[in-house]
């Protein structure tokens, strides 16, 4: 497969580029020069395979890496664990139990496959994350979590806005992908854009050789405005990155560029108070960064009710924030890894008996 720049569709890089460039020579990202996209007799054999098989399948398209589901089995990838945690609530924990987090079991797989960038806006970062949608949408559907053909509704984080990314592109590939709910815990330029339609820049906010979130989320924002706008669009969002001032959209513009996305913001101290509410009433332990997503969605449904089955997608394991899930839980802290185990084991034995 070959890519482009987001603003030079002239300039050509091969996957292999991709895996060693952070951003092409005019400081853009990469981005595919054509998405592919299944036709449903193709999507059909895809989501059959099984989860790491599909996940497999699916970077394999973007990146000459022929990967195979026992690469990703002797990295510590398995299945997800995915639970019902309410009505039409399904938390998908798609952290390892080794790091406690997606980022550490993605970036295992990354160096694997001999990649040398690791951030958020690279492309094979993106890659990875809409395998593993495809992957996800698959698991549910075999453990009748969805129905065959149902939209897969999700609630995330925006942090780095690259999973964000991965759905919207993942929907235009064919999977059947529907709101995705991007959660944060202050304002961004992703839901300032998608927002209001518009958003001021400082000067400068884009630094090539700076690895931020903020830098990040506007490298994969700028991708999303070339697939939803169009090229002229990217390049003048990448310009007032780089030059400062207020990038605005057309109404129909602003549409297109948002459609299908909802947000909400929650701050941390309402994010560690919803761990314990969330325990009591469905025998599920979150940590702070699941707390802070349930939280938003929450808020979603309660201005916007329902859109269907949501999946919440876990990043971080309990057990990473052994200290503060068990002072949010008025436990003491003595022996963090076995009392976080002790109430594990106690919602396990919860979620059996309900």
């Amino acid at each position: 497969m070959l890519y482009v720049s987001a603003t030079n569709p002239r300039a050509l890089y091969t996957a292999q580029q991709t895996m060693s460039l952070p951003y092409a020579a005019d400081g853009s990202p990469f981005v595919p020069l054509r998405v592919p996209e299944y036709d449903q007799e193709e999507l059909a054999e895809l989501l059959a395979l099984p989860f790491l098989d599909c996940v497999c399948r699916v970077i394999n398209r973007f990146l000459p890496v022929w990967l195979q589901a026992e690469r990703l089995r002797d990295l510590g990838f398995t299945d997800p664990e995915t639970l019902p945690v309410r009505h039409k609530v399904i938390l998908a924990q798609v952290y390892d139990r080794l790091t406690g987090q997606y980022r550490g079991i993605k970036a295992k797989l990354l160096k694997s496959m001999g990649c040398r960038v690791s951030v958020d806006s690279a492309w094979p970062e993106v890659a990875v994350d809409i395998g593993l949608l495809f992957g996800l949408y698959g698991h549910l559907r075999r453990n009748r979590r969805i129905c065959h053909g149902e939209e897969m509704h999700l609630a995330m984080s925006a942090s780095g806005f690259c999973l964000p990314l991965a759905a919207a592109l993942a929907r235009e590939m064919g999977l059947p992908v529907g709101t995705c709910l991007c959660v944060c815990s202050g304002n961004t330029t992703p839901r300032e854009l998608l927002h209001r339609g518009e958003v001021r820049l400082e000067a400068r906010q884009r630094d090539c050789m700076t690895n931020t979130l903020n830098t990040d989320s506007l490298r994969n924002l700028e991708r999303l405005i070339l697939f939803r706008i169009d090229q002229d669009a990217a390049a003048h969002f990448c310009q007032t990155v780089d030059h400062g001032g207020v990038f605005a959209l057309s109404k129909e513009e602003h549409l297109r560029l948002r459609q299908g996305f909802g947000f909400s913001v929650v701050d941390a101290e309402r994010a560690i108070s919803m761990i314990p509410r969330v325990y009591h009433n469905t025998s599920c332990l979150l940590s702070p960064h699941s707390a802070m997503i349930y939280s938003g969605l929450m808020d979603y449904r309660a201005a916007d009710g329902e859109v269907g089955t949501v999946v919440l997608l876990a990043e971080e394991s309990p057990m990473k924030w052994g200290e503060v899930v068990l002072k949010a839980m008025h436990i003491p802290v003595e022996s963090i890894t076995g009392q976080i185990e002790a109430l594990e084991t106690e919602a396990a034995k919860g979620r059996k008996g309900n």
